[in-house]
């Protein structure tokens, strides 16, 4: 049996594009994991308030959208920054 002729890697374009588009997919199940936190925290309400909790979830949540932001950008970077405008 023969190895398959021509380029066995991706470009590094493709590459980024595709790893960039993974931590995308993973980025929602990350930010239940992290939601679920404060559940485990249990009811000790000597350390943890219920405006601590709050706070912690806003703060995620903060997270979570600017991380988003940050990979669209590189996304669209990776892409080839091809702005998509109206048709003329």
């Amino acid at each position: 049996m023969t190895p398959p002729k021509g380029q066995i890697f991706l470009e590094r374009s493709n590459y980024k594009m595709r790893r960039i588009v993974d931590a995308m997919r993973i980025l929602p199940f990350v930010g239940v994991f992290l939601w679920v936190i404060p559940l485990i925290w249990g009811s000790d309400a000597a350390n943890h308030t219920t405006s601590s909790k709050m706070i912690y979830i806003f703060a995620v949540w903060i997270l979570l959208v600017a991380v988003n932001a940050m990979l669209s950008y590189l996304l669209n970077h990776a892409n080839g920054g091809d702005d998509i405008g109206p048709d003329v």
